[in-house]
């Protein structure tokens, strides 16, 4: 049986099904500029015949996917991935 804090993260998580991975996202509305900054930042991750298809849909990557989530069960993550 899922407890509260499960719950709600659950719950968060399933409002993001079909947001989309862009490395370096935060949950942000990926716009072009936004696909263009990341491909600068990040070339070894991110490649804009992949990511193109997440163009006006909110965007995230992993770890700051899995720190929003925590933050609705009251968690609270340090940032960065290798953290």
């Amino acid at each position: 049986m899922a407890t509260s804090n499960e719950t709600k993260v659950l719950s968060w998580l399933e409002e993001r099904i079909g947001d989309g991975y862009i490395y370096g996202a935060k949950g942000q509305v990926a716009t072009g500029d936004f696909i263009l900054q990341q491909m600068e930042q990040y070339p070894e991750y991110v490649k804009y015949d992949v990511v193109s298809k997440w163009i006006n849909k909110k965007v995230w990557d992993c770890a700051t996917l899995v720190r929003f989530a925590m933050k609705e069960a009251g968690i609270s993550m340090v940032s960065g991935a290798t953290s």
